[in-house]
């Protein structure tokens, strides 16, 4: 009996249909450095990289949108046609676990590359191609890497929203009149931000070597 790699079949359908419902989806994806090897399953990795083939084009992305881009690849009957499109858009019924979804298909991904790791390692080994510093290293230094990945979405957050809040603030206080606040002495920030506020944090800042 075959052992099967780590994956989670639900979880890949699920964030598939999730990319078809809401495009914007496709998006959070891609900040998650997703692409066709993060899945395991042959029909799901062609999806995939269909939908990021669209994705990239700026085209649409819906059941016929994708099914036209996988019949130019070639490989509209390797994944069941337009039926088997519907089938997994027709699998959930809104995108709210698509985070949990998500972080089970990382997880599985990651396992399976520490599983060949390990496999490479013991092969070099066996061959006694390497020596076993040199076989260690490289598994370390693979290792790491593979944990960047792995918790790189951790890191990342999109600061739009509180850069455009701090943009508004700033333009609001522009348009009032006189000093509001305690003054700093230095008629530029005055003028910015009328003066400094009880219970407020105010922060000054510049690029690097610009004095």
């Amino acid at each position: 009996m075959t052992e099967v790699p780590p994956s989670d079949q639900n979880s890949e359908v699920g964030v598939l249909a999730s990319c078809v419902i809401d495009p914007n989806i496709v998006g959070k994806c891609m900040d998650r450095d997703f692409s066709c090897d993060t899945f395991y399953f042959p029909k799901h990795k062609l999806i995939f990289r269909a939908i990021e083939s669209l994705w990239n084009e700026g085209g649409k992305i819906d059941e016929i949108t994708l099914f036209q881009k996988l019949v130019e690849s070639g490989v509209s009957e390797e994944v069941g046609g337009m039926h088997g499109i519907n089938e997994i858009t027709g699998a959930i019924d809104t995108t709210t676990n698509f985070d949990s979804w998500a972080n089970s298909i990382e997880g599985h991904w990651a396992r399976r590359k520490i599983v060949k790791l390990c496999q490479n390692g013991l092969d070099a080994i066996r061959a006694q191609e390497l020596s076993v510093e040199s076989v260690i290293e490289t598994m370390d230094n693979n290792l790491i890497n593979i944990s960047k990945d792995r918790f790189k979405a951790e890191y990342f957050h999109d600061s739009t929203g509180a850069t455009n809040e701090a943009v508004r603030s700033i333009e609001k206080r522009g348009s009032q009149s006189g000093k509001l606040g305690v003054p700093s002495g230095i008629i530029e920030i005055d003028y910015k931000l009328k003066g400094f506020k009880p219970s407020e944090l105010t922060l000054v800042a510049a690029r690097p070597s610009v004095g």
